[in-house]
């Protein structure tokens, strides 16, 4: 487990093949965690991803091509995240 706070620290990481899951906030400053998420997945990034927003409004437009079960709103609680990696893993092994 790792956790960052920039765009230019996460891609690297999540490149070296370690993580199966990525949990992005949207809101990345210069650049969108789904932006980031697109490059990732563009240079062979296998893993899941869950996208966490208090600018649910602000991003609505890159939002809609989002899997709702993808998706948390800020506030959450820690169990709101379990629940959807759960969620996801069920997906995929299904």
């Amino acid at each position: 487990m790792a956790g960052v706070t920039k765009a230019e620290i996460a891609e690297p990481l999540a490149l070296t093949g370690m993580f199966d899951l990525l949990i992005l906030d949207i809101n990345l400053g210069d650049i969108t965690g789904i932006e980031l998420y697109r490059k990732l997945k563009e240079r062979g990034f296998k893993g899941e991803v869950i996208f966490i927003t208090a600018f649910t409004d602000r991003y609505r437009e890159d939002l809609k091509d989002i899997e709702q079960r993808r998706l948390v709103e800020k506030p959450f609680k820690m169990y709101t995240i379990v629940e959807r990696i759960k969620e996801l893993s069920r997906h995929v092994n299904s």
